[in-house]
């Protein structure tokens, strides 16, 4: 808990419930009699039935949730101090080891070689990038 809640301090101004991702969950839970969400993050959303959060804190190209991927459309957004810190892998890390790769970044945001690589994922309403919701019946 401790770990969580340290790289978890912004959360609760750069976290929020997405609509989208929670009607997904939603609907793929359907009647599940209990829930254990492993990965539970800000806990934005369990239902009622979450009988247990895994990781719990104390505290895509439009989405409200600023996990890591949700600026997959906005990288500008990662340059920003608070908004790395409401994500935990950023969060983990030093501002030695960000270093070189957010002044890549910045970089290449500046003389649009981002915008020039990555012209396609501009053109894009969602992208799936490797979350996965799993459910088993036991």
């Amino acid at each position: 808990m401790a770990l969580y809640d340290s790289i978890g301090r912004t959360y609760a101004a750069r976290r929020r419930t997405d609509p989208r991702i929670a009607a997904a969950i939603t609907g793929a839970l359907g009647a599940a009699g209990s829930v254990v969400n492993v990965g539970a993050g800000t806990g934005s959303y369990e239902p009622a039935s979450t009988i247990a959060a895994i990781e719990p804190s104390s505290v895509t190209h439009d989405c409200v949730d600023g996990f890591g991927a949700a600026y997959w459309r906005r990288p500008e957004a990662y340059l920003d101090p608070d908004t790395r810190a409401g994500i935990s892998f950023f969060a983990r890390a030093t501002e030695d080891e960000l270093r070189p790769g957010l002044d890549r970044l910045a970089s290449d945001l500046r003389t649009g070689r981002w915008h020039a690589a990555h012209a396609d994922l501009l053109e894009r309403d969602s992208l799936d990038v490797g979350y996965c919701l799993l459910i088993v019946d036991l």
